[in-house]
């Protein structure tokens, strides 16, 4: 069973005393829990982040549990056991399949088990692939920065889709924009080398039914446009160095994803985008996991890539 999660306290618990005495709270920091973050395309692999929760009161780093013993079923058919790949320094833990194909339509469990805390399960399944229609990508100007030498691209990208007819459930989607960048390289400057990077949406087009997601493209929820075609545009402004190369075009990638995908993220999304103050109210996180928090989610998605006109 889904359920919220308290993720950080009340900003009065951030106050400081006026007197120079050690004021008591009367609060009790929570239990550690396991957090865990699983989420994978169609067709796998799946990898899983699990670190142990801490107090936001807590001054500590966080923990990366290197010994957790994660099975994967389907239909409570047992697949595999995760692998922990090996940490590297300064970059977060993490652990993966090796043979994972996951299909639409199925139910999927993960079990997470760390001693010292209760095991910890969750399970999804992956929705139907909807397919992108369109999708369009206009520069509107580009303007050089000769102080920092970077160049500023200002954008518009449009697409397009069609929400499956009304089937009494909500559909939701994270759709993604990837910038291509080419520069030759060579003696000869004959070598075309391609890169992509993720395109970050401005919060100010965040609604009730729509969020910018914090890592790239937006997350939509579909009951303003049930059973409809849908026609999305967005204004992009980007700042790059010189000498990352030019944009030449844009890749849409459009993932159907369960409710839980788009509860979890777009609460983390607030709680990034909403200013550190004292006053702030608190942000609770939705969660699949049960005797934890996080999420373990699978998705869908169909890729359509446009020139930049």
């Amino acid at each position: 069973m889904t359920r919220p999660w308290i993720f950080v306290f009340p900003g009065l618990l951030f106050l400081s005393a006026t007197c120079e005495r050690t004021v008591d709270l009367g609060l009790e920091d929570p239990d550690p829990r396991l957090a865990i973050v699983g989420t994978f395309p169609e067709g796998g692999p799946l990898t899983v982040e699990v670190t142990k929760t801490r107090s936001v009161l807590a001054d500590a780093s966080t923990e990366y549990p290197l010994n957790a013993v994660i099975r994967l079923y389907e239909d409570n058919r047992f697949l595999e056991q995760l692998v922990l790949s090996p940490p590297e320094e300064g970059a977060t833990p993490f652990y993966q399949t090796n043979q994972f194909e996951s299909q639409a339509g199925r139910e999927y469990r993960l079990e997470v088990r760390v001693p010292g805390f209760p095991m910890a399960e969750a399970a999804s399944v992956i929705p139907k692939k909807v397919t992108l229609d369109e999708m369009e990508a206009f520069q509107i100007q580009a303007l050089e920065n000769p102080e920092n030498n970077t160049v500023t691209y200002q954008y518009t990208l449009n697409a397009a889709f069609v929400d499956p007819s009304p089937n009494q459930q909500k559909n939701y989607y994270h759709l993604l924009f990837f910038l291509q960048l080419e520069k030759t390289s060579g003696i000869l400057g004959d070598t075309a080398v391609q890169e992509f990077r993720s395109i970050v949406l401005s919060s100010s087009i965040n609604t009730n039914y729509q969020v910018a997601h914090y890592e790239g493209g937006v997350l939509l929820e579909d009951t303003p446009f049930e059973g409809e075609y849908k026609w999305l545009e967005f204004p992009v402004t980007l700042e790059l160095p010189k000498g990352l190369g030019t944009p030449t075009g844009v890749v849409a990638a459009l993932r159907s994803v369960p409710e839980e995908y788009y509860r979890f993220f777009s609460a983390v999304n607030r709680q990034r985008v909403n200013p550190d103050l004292p006053f702030a109210e608190p942000v609770i996180l939705f969660t699949n996991v049960r005797n934890g928090v996080g999420v373990f989610s699978g998705y869908s998605q169909d890729f359509l890539a446009a020139r930049i006109k």
